[in-house]
């Protein structure tokens, strides 16, 4: 479950998104947040154009809602994934004392925030030989490429990056790094692809895939931002008439004589009467 943190704090009502499934109206999305409050909370901090900045993972969560608190409903939604954006900005002028329910959480991330480093450098900045020689990347890691790509990084395929492979752009077994420039999402169909079409595959920049296929065409996919600002409302200069439906707006009686030549441009059929049945016989005749 996507959402903003400003649309969880009630402070707008932009729409929130199942991966995989499309957009969540605002209200649902804070439902469908709370229900899983036992999953893991990923927090991705951005810029104010919506690029990636870092991913934090929350100890606190807001209050739980009135309801059951059976085992058997805990234990089915620790698997699932809540992750809230906000612009880094954002998040240091919010005042949790204005949001009781999410006071800890806030104060958290508040607390996080004056001790990250330089904005938008991955996880493994700092990393050693023998971290980049590891066969697979760390939890932390993992956490950022998939947030990073979103999904495959074939330019044709929507693949949930959660629900994608992690594959090396220079192989491991060729010597590349296990490294966030090396890194990316791939479904298992254009993983397969990748290895046995062959595909020649480049990552300039972090994010950034040169694909060249068999036949020889080339695709690049660039890093997609976490938000896209939402379009301004365009209301119009004057409002717009009605269509004439052929209905009289003054009529008083509740129904029209001729509403069915009206809607179907036929003459109304003529209905008959029944009559008795002349049979003396009981039924079943």
């Amino acid at each position: 479950m996507r959402l903003r943190l400003s649309t969880a704090l009630g402070l707008d009502q932009h729409p929130g998104g199942v991966p995989g499934y499309g957009a969540v109206l605002a209200g649902d999305a804070r439902t469908l947040a709370l229900r899983h409050r036992d999953g893991e909370w990923r927090v991705v901090l951005t810029d104010d154009q919506g690029r990636l900045q870092h991913v934090l993972l929350t100890r606190h969560r807001p209050h739980r809602p009135p309801g059951p608190r059976g085992r058997h409903r805990a234990r089915g939604r620790r698997a699932s994934i809540v992750e809230l954006q906000v612009p880094t900005t954002l998040l240091a002028a919010l005042d949790p004392d204005d949001h009781p329910d999410w006071a800890p959480l806030l104060r958290e991330l508040q607390q996080r925030l004056a001790d990250l480093g330089r904005p938008g450098a991955p996880p493994d900045r700092h990393a050693g030989p023998d971290d980049r020689a590891r066969r697979r990347p760390g939890a932390e890691l993992d956490r950022w490429i998939r947030v990073r790509d979103r999904h495959c990084v074939a330019p044709w395929c929507r693949r949930p990056a959660h629900k994608a492979d992690l594959d090396h752009t220079l192989a491991h077994a060729s010597g590349g790094p296990t490294s966030s420039w090396n890194l990316g999402a791939w479904c298992t169909h254009d993983h397969r692809a990748k290895h046995h079409a062959p595909w020649t595959v480049r990552q300039p920049s972090p994010g950034r895939f040169v694909i060249r296929t068999r036949a020889g065409t080339t695709y690049t996919s660039h890093p997609k931002p976490i938000t896209d600002p939402l379009p301004d409302p365009r209301p119009a200069a004057a409002p717009r008439p009605l269509p004439d439906d052929g209905w009289v707006d003054d009529r008083t009686d509740d129904i029209d004589p001729d509403w069915f030549q009206k809607l179907t441009n036929k003459p109304r059929p003529t209905t008959t009467t029944p009559t008795r049945s002349t049979y003396d016989d009981e039924p079943p005749f």
